[in-house]
């Protein structure tokens, strides 16, 4: 009686044990499973993935009708905006800076701005390459400040983090020198005048696939003549060297301190001091390979010190589907038949990458310029349809392997897309392009992937 009794304390104690067990294995399963269904940036098997563009900024020190000015530009991506539509169809999107300069003496605020971006539909809001703009001043007299702060406030949410930055010595534009490059796409003269500039960087970056410049600010002393610039690669090596006549470049025009943040983007100017005028050099930065360059700017025959500056030429656009190399390769499936695109794959190691460039080269509509117009524009279709037509929502981005994903590929968006869902099950797209090519894609059953029947 007493084992049987034993044998039943055993046994339940036992049960309670493998229950206990269970118990945890369920819930370490449960948890895994949640982790592994836990939201994720889009990627596939390969790695790469896609990341919105950073906001970036820029700040000048330019003369004012009294003291110094400093200009700020915040580059704010579409991406990071929350648009909502208006009563007259478009979409708008609210973004408000405040910036913050400490001094030795004191903290000044500028204040804040609001800005508006609008967009003509829904789609636009999504173009990663579009930017709103925020151009405004902060006045400040002659001296030094060791840093200052914008803080960057939209519907998505505060990204102070990314703003933070030091100017250093602020010029009082009574001694002669050379002002800190500022960096802008395709500059016009009178963007130039007005510093209303194309911000493309933050800090010393340089795109790599599009038209830029270095406008550096210059006081020169009354016996300079000229200004020099000069490109130096990693090596030492000048890559490139120009000499301006100072009297050929614009004086820049002053800055109403009195106008700032009373009507945003709306800066009232005047004609900098005629004693003193501070002119601004613009240099072409377009047409360098990627890499990290040295730019030297002097005045020659005077005393003021030369200006060395770093600057990485880089591509900030580069498509995500290049790299990762059997991305690359596969995709050139779309254009490219079997017999071209097997030798790539066999190969390996840089000798995969210098097959591919020699691919790319042949078919470059600008030979001799480092960058290829046709191979970036392939890649940036291939990021668009590995996501607009990936086989499942949360999937791999394979989308570029479908039939409508080739098509886009190879021959563009089309000109219409008429979608039709049959009460039947089943959807169907045609596709109409600009020249009257028509092709359609349906599907048996919803759900499955559109395949290509005319």
């Amino acid at each position: 009686m007493v084992a049987r009794a034993v044998l039943r304390v055993a046994c339940c104690v036992l049960d309670r044990a493998q229950q206990a067990t269970r118990n945890t294995h369920y819930v370490l399963c449960l948890g895994v499973a949640l982790w592994l269904a836990r939201p994720a940036p889009a990627q596939d098997a390969a790695g790469w993935a896609f990341a919105p563009p950073p906001v970036q900024h820029e700040t000048l020190a330019v003369p004012a009708s009294s003291g110094t000015a400093l200009l700020f530009a915040v580059s704010v991506p579409y991406p990071r905006l929350a648009f909502a539509q208006r009563a007259d169809g478009r979409y708008e999107a609210d973004a408000k800076a405040i910036a913050t300069v400490e001094g030795n003496v004191a903290t000044v605020a500028a204040g804040q701005l609001y800005t508006t971006a609008l967009a003509d539909d829904y789609a636009a809001t999504q173009d990663a390459t579009r930017r709103a703009v925020l151009l405004f001043g902060v006045p400040w007299g002659a001296g030094d400040f060791p840093r200052y702060f914008l803080a960057l406030q939209t519907a998505r949410g505060s990204v102070n983090d990314e703003l933070e930055g030091t100017l250093g010595h602020v010029p009082d534009y009574e001694q002669p020198g050379i002002g800190r490059p500022l960096v802008v796409e395709q500059p016009t003269a009178q963007e130039r005048a007005a510093l209303s500039f194309r911000l493309v960087a933050q800090g010393g970056t340089v795109p790599f696939d599009r038209p830029a410049a270095l406008v550096v600010p210059l006081h020169a002393p009354a016996g300079a003549t000229t200004v020099q610039f000069a490109i130096r690669d990693e090596a030492g090596h000048t890559v490139r060297s120009d000499t301006q006549p100072l009297a050929t470049l614009p004086a820049t025009l002053g800055l109403d301190p009195a106008r700032f943040g009373v009507e945003p983007g709306q800066l009232a100017f005047q004609a900098a001091p005629a004693d003193h005028p501070v002119r601004l050099g613009t240099f072409s930065m377009t047409a360098l390979e990627e890499g990290t360059y040295t730019i030297e700017v002097a005045l020659p025959g005077t005393d003021v010190p030369p200006l060395a500056y770093l600057v990485d030429v880089v591509w900030p656009r580069r498509p995500a589907s290049m790299q990762d190399e059997r991305v690359a390769v596969d995709a050139l499936r779309a254009i490219a038949v079997e017999d071209e695109v097997r030798p790539l794959e066999r190969a390996r190691g840089a000798r995969k990458w210098e097959q591919l460039a020699a691919f790319w080269a042949e078919r470059d509509p600008s030979p001799g310029t480092p960058f290829n117009e046709l191979m970036a524009e392939f890649y940036a279709r291939v990021d668009e349809a590995a996501v607009r037509f990936r086989t499942t929502p949360n999937g791999l981005l394979d989308g570029y392997r479908t039939d409508r994903g080739r098509l886009w590929v190879r021959q563009g968006p089309p000109a219409d897309m008429d979608r039709h869902l049959p009460p039947g099950g089943g959807q169907r797209e045609v596709w109409t392009y600009a020249d009257g090519r028509r092709y359609t894609f349906a599907a048996a059953v919803d759900g499955e992937p559109l395949r290509r029947v005319e």
